[in-house]
């Protein structure tokens, strides 16, 4: 099934990105041939990040792009999976990147209670990018991919506090530049790290 809004880009563009039920993306291409099953009810849930104080997770959520904080927000996982939007190709240099969370100045963000986010495979992937905003951990589940990425990391003046949570970091297999340790749970920018 596939909302009215997909059928109708998958008409204008000849295919879409849809989320299975384990939030993994997969393309639909057009083919006229092929009978199509659209339901006129609800669209996707878009969570607003910038613009709720308070977010509670009521499903499992899968965002088609990466969750970008620039404000004040607290998030309560209430046992669900957040797992990153598909990984997307950085034009500067090439890389993939899949982040759970990318906090940007400006942007704090709390995370309270059981539940997981998880970022997916890719040249950076990170559960949690303090890019200059503030992270506060206080529980939940933490899980990345790739070789050796950093699970949470901090540049540009963010700061991580953690006070609980549990931290599963993909493993160093040494195919990629990395920190060089087995897992890099937490790590920030070698440049930033006097700030």
């Amino acid at each position: 099934y596939i909302s009215k809004s997909q059928y109708d880009e998958l008409i204008e563009r000849g295919e879409i990105y849809i989320m299975n039920d384990n939030g993994d993306p997969i393309v639909i291409k057009y083919d006229e041939t092929v009978y199509y099953m659209v339901y006129e009810g609800e669209e996707e849930e878009v969570i607003d990040f910038n613009n709720s104080s308070k977010i509670i997770l009521k499903k499992n959520y899968y965002p088609f792009e990466t969750v970008i904080i620039e404000s004040s927000t607290t998030l309560y996982l209430n046992d669900k999976v957040m797992k990153s939007a598909p990984a997307f190709k950085d034009e500067t240099d090439g890389s993939t990147n899949s982040y759970g969370l990318w906090v940007k100045s400006g942007g704090e963000i709390t995370i309270i209670g059981n539940g997981t986010i998880e970022a997916r495979d890719a040249d950076y992937s990170m559960a949690v990018w303090a890019n200059g905003g503030s992270v506060i951990i206080s529980g939940g589940t933490y899980i990345n991919h790739g070789d050796g990425c950093d699970l949470i990391y901090a540049s540009n003046g963010g700061k991580v506090v953690i006070y609980d949570g549990e931290f599963k970091a993909t493993e160093y297999k040494g195919l990629e530049p990395g920190t060089g340790n087995k897992h890099s749970a937490l790590n920030i920018k070698n440049s930033d790290r006097e700030i």
